[in-house]
């Protein structure tokens, strides 16, 4: 399960749309869910038939739903490496086109300039191809401290951030934020919605002298297929 936040639940139905009668629920960590390989879309709904943990077979909605893959798996899969250098190149270059099709077919990309802060979700091949150039404003949240909003494109919020870490030489601690990030005196955790994914943190250390004056991006890595796709992208900075 993917997706749902703390205190809710995944229903699963009877049948494919979400006015049919709730035969089952799924907790928001949960996993060990076998797909039937049925599928059915209800407007732009997809939804899949699963088989869950209890036995029993109903119908979920596929966008709380991924493929599972054991941490020790995600972290000596070799490919991710190579993903991540591709993700890197790509937006190094401001190339739209090779950005979105690195990124997750099932769920696009979605960014978190802090795991505290509300999401932004970019889908589809035009929207992802012109994220470089789109100009459209989105809210991304508040400030630290301050409380003040962010708002602005992805190019004026986001990017800089994301310049700042990759273009730093940054280290990679697969799953681990502990390692993966600086001093703070803020928590550091990585959202609760994407516990079932795993993560890489790109972690550009301070210069000595300057300990606070860190930056890490966690890049969530969905599977899709059997194939790895970068998928989340969450900011760590120092915080008050």
């Amino acid at each position: 399960v993917l997706l749902v936040t703390e205190g809710n639940v995944l229903n699963v139905r009877s049948a494919a749309g979400a006015n049919n009668p709730v035969v089952d629920t799924l907790a928001p960590h949960a996993t060990g869910i076998l797909p039937t390989g049925a599928k059915k879309s209800i407007g732009a709904t997809l939804w899949r038939e699963i088989t869950t943990p209890a036995g029993t077979t109903g119908w979920a909605n596929a966008w709380y739903l991924t493929e599972v893959v054991p941490a020790q798996v995600f972290c000596a899969d070799g490919r991710v490496n190579a993903l991540l250098n591709q993700f890197a190149q790509a937006v190094t270059a401001r190339d739209g086109s090779a950005l979105a099709a690195l990124v997750s077919p099932a769920h696009g990309l979605t960014i978190r300039l802090n795991w505290w802060n509300p999401e932004v979700n970019f889908r589809g091949q035009a929207q992802l191809t012109n994220l470089f150039n789109d100009t459209s404003s989105y809210t991304w949240g508040v400030q630290d401290g301050s409380g003040l909003p962010i708002q602005g494109s992805f190019a004026a919020e986001v990017l800089p951030l994301l310049d700042d870490v990759l273009n730093g030489a940054p280290t990679r601690h697969c799953n681990d934020l502990e390692n993966g990030s600086g001093a703070s005196a803020g928590m550091k955790t990585w959202p609760f919605e994407y516990a079932n994914v795993n993560y890489v943190a790109l972690y550009r250390a301070a210069a000595p002298g300057d300990e606070f004056n860190w930056g890490t991006w966690a890049v969530g890595i969905e599977y899709v297929q059997g194939k790895p796709y970068v998928a989340f992208l969450v900011h760590y900075a120092w915080e008050i």
